[in-house]
């Protein structure tokens, strides 16, 4: 075991964690994707009430369709920005916890591991202990997954409606708000229901803040008000499926990695003897590893040279007997 911890700690750091953060990225890029290209016509479907939910009245309706279609690119535009600030170091914090929980479920099922004559591994408790493992980590994992759907969730809920309502009140009052034409007079026809007040005179409550409107280009007002109040408690449930999809596809992604990768005896066992002789294109990281095994043996917990050299030989043996062991199964 004391030859084994290094070695599989290097392993996890590095070659798990790249793959593992590769995944999570795709995954998480993914659904942003999915947020960016439908989110925009799922808003735009309830505002207007052709979603079948009656999301809009008839004034919103007809304000909506009246904005054309400089509003659904605005929307658009405003999806994409809030998703992206949204979505900023959920890669690194789900990463993080996976890997933790990797390392903790690797180590203590390590902890039974017997040498396998002189100097050997023996890696066979990742073959007889790998289900377990994996549902293990898989179990502790979930959490982490539901914490980075739910961070995402609640900032794109607590800043959309705001940004939407802003961007129509901005579209509203650059177009001369209750002048002539359909825009004007559905904006007229609005004004007229909530009370006729104009930018500014709202502040801004749920859903999002000032800020949140200005980093959009938006203003507020009587109609952003109102549209904010109509959007504020139906946001979280049109994310939802998008990130319900998000949860159980990264759950599926992480399982097949922990199980193909992270837990595999093969590919352990394959990765280490080559970051050990420099073989399988693994040869930058050789150094790095043998420089955590030969430390963790050679430093010989500080009792003198004679437990030193034990240490060193006992390396030097297991690194020996391993690359022996590798070069025999491979040819």
């Amino acid at each position: 075991m004391d030859a084994l911890a290094p070695m599989l700690m290097n392993f996890l750091e590095q070659q798990a964690r790249p793959t593992v953060q590769t995944k999570v990225t795709e995954q998480l890029n993914s659904t942003k994707g999915d947020l960016k290209n439908s989110l925009p016509n799922t808003i735009m479907n309830y505002l207007s009430g052709s979603d079948g939910n009656g999301g809009g009245n008839s004034m919103v309706s007809q304000l909506i369709s009246s904005l054309g279609p400089n509003f659904m690119n605005k929307v658009s535009s405003v999806t994409g920005s809030t998703v992206d600030t949204a979505s900023e170091g959920m890669d690194t914090l789900l990463t993080n916890g996976v890997m933790n929980v990797a390392k903790s479920v690797l180590t203590s099922n390590a902890g039974g591991a017997q040498s396998d004559g002189v100097g050997g591994i023996n890696f066979d408790f990742l073959k007889a202990g790998k289900d377990g493992m994996v549902n293990q980590t898989m179990a502790a994992s979930t959490p982490v997954i539901k914490q980075v759907s739910d961070n995402m969730s609640k900032k794109l809920s607590s800043s959309i409606p705001a940004t939407i309502a802003g961007a129509i009140q901005q579209m509203v009052d650059s177009n001369g708000g209750a002048a002539g034409g359909a825009l004007g007079m559905a904006a007229g026809l609005m004004s007229k229901f909530v009370g006729g007040d104009g930018p500014g005179d709202h502040t801004v409550n749920g859903g999002g803040n000032e800020a949140d409107i200005k980093a959009a280009g938006g203003s507020t007002g009587g109609i952003q008000q109102m549209l904010q109040n109509l959007l504020a408690p139906k946001i979280l449930l049109l994310i939802q499926p998008y990130m319900q999809k998000f949860e159980a596809q990264m759950s599926s992604t992480l399982e097949n990695e922990l199980r193909n990768k992270v837990f595999s005896s093969d590919y352990i066992k394959q990765t280490v003897m080559g970051m050990l002789t420099g073989g399988n294109g693994q040869g930058g990281g050789a150094s790095a590893l043998l420089g955590g095994v030969m430390n963790s043996f050679m430093n010989g917990g500080g009792q003198g040279g004679q437990q030193g050299g034990n240490g060193q030989s006992a390396a030097l043996g297991a690194m020996a007997n391993m690359a022996s062991q590798f070069m025999k199964n491979r040819g």
